[in-house]
């Protein structure tokens, strides 16, 4: 069943402990030739290294929380006190920057996009204002242009723009609508960005496309908007390939209740999407700031030909929100 409460992580470990260690030497691999492989595989690949012994679980959360520290570095951002505002302020990371870390090698990120509940823009600022060479900038045509999605209502109130003037980093502060930020994620564009990192746990909506450079699109137009466009654009040109509907990249999966039909609702605590903390515990709960949240996406297509299903909007349903995902 696609809406059921996850396994824990000693749970799957034990179900799946020795399984590469006793069929491909993995275990014979010295530790640096071990983090290589982690270095320029998908990340769905290195949690699913992680979940067949405790040794690898340990080994694939260190690489994770090593990876997003040095991409904190990368933006001027200090990894410790970064990730604890986050923490404290209910902030997440998506956009490019999460995409980048799951599917290595194919670009490099040229800014991080920070998302704010409702309320706390104020504070992030402050945060970023406390560690100094920060500026806010305008919005201009030579710095990369914030484009989440092509449709009118994205949940963004507003964005500020910071530049490290020493290091040229490009920080977007982006405050959405409601005191849940994960719900602007989920209203993007396609399911290839639908990705996201808290202070101790990333997000991955659709692991098994994007780890194949796939994405479901998130429009019920026949005809996307010029500014979805664009973003789609962006990506074909990072190696991604764009999807009118699942049946395009499975013609067996099941309208609605398949994971990976954009028509399915699908819960962030469900066992499809991917969850890894980085925080160094085992038993350690995955913060996922609203674990309630579900969604669906726009449609403009049909599954296998079923004309009753054509152009469906999309949702986002959160504890405190529910927004309808269409560009009618």
């Amino acid at each position: 069943m696609l809406l059921t409460k996850p396994q824990t992580s000693a749970t799957v470990i034990d179900q799946h402990e020795g399984s590469i260690d006793k069929c491909s030497g993995w275990m014979d691999l010295c530790t640096d030739l071990q983090l290589y492989v982690m270095s320029v595989a998908s990340l769905v690949s290195v949690v699913n290294i992680g979940y067949t012994s405790r040794y690898n679980f340990n080994v694939a959360q260190g690489f994770i929380k090593d990876k997003i520290y040095a991409l904190l570095v990368a933006f001027s951002l200090p990894p410790a006190a970064t990730l604890d505002t986050m923490k404290k302020l209910k902030a997440v990371i998506s956009g490019s920057l999460v995409l980048a870390l799951i599917e290595p090698g194919l670009f490099t990120p040229g800014d991080i996009d920070i998302y704010i509940p409702f309320g706390n823009m104020i504070a992030f600022v402050q945060f970023l204002d406390g560690l100094g060479g920060f500026k806010e900038v305008a919005k201009e045509d030579e710095l990369p242009p914030y484009e989440p999605s092509g449709r009118r209502v994205t949940c963004v109130h507003q964005t500020k723009y910071f530049q490290h003037q020493a290091s040229g980093a490009l920080v977007n502060l982006v405050e959405t609508r409601t005191k849940t930020p994960t719900v602007a994620v989920f209203m993007f564009h396609s399911s290839i960005v639908m990705n996201y990192i808290t202070w101790n746990t990333v997000v991955c909506a659709y692991p098994n496309l994007t780890c194949q450079h796939k994405a479901l699109q998130n429009t019920d137009l026949d005809t996307p908007t010029d500014r979805t466009v664009k973003c789609f654009l962006k990506y074909i040109r990072r190696g991604f390939d764009f999807l009118n509907h699942a049946n395009e990249w499975d013609d067996k999966h099941e309208c609605r209740r398949s994971p990976y039909c954009g028509r399915s609702t699908r819960r962030v605590d469900d066992r499809s999407t991917m969850r890894i903390g980085f925080s160094g515990e085992l038993e350690s709960a995955n913060d996922l700031v609203d674990d309630s949240i579900s969604w669906s996406l726009a449609t403009k297509a049909p599954c296998k030909h079923n004309a009753t299903l054509i152009q469906t909007q999309g949702h986002v349903t959160a504890r405190n929100y529910v927004a309808r995902v269409s560009e009618r």
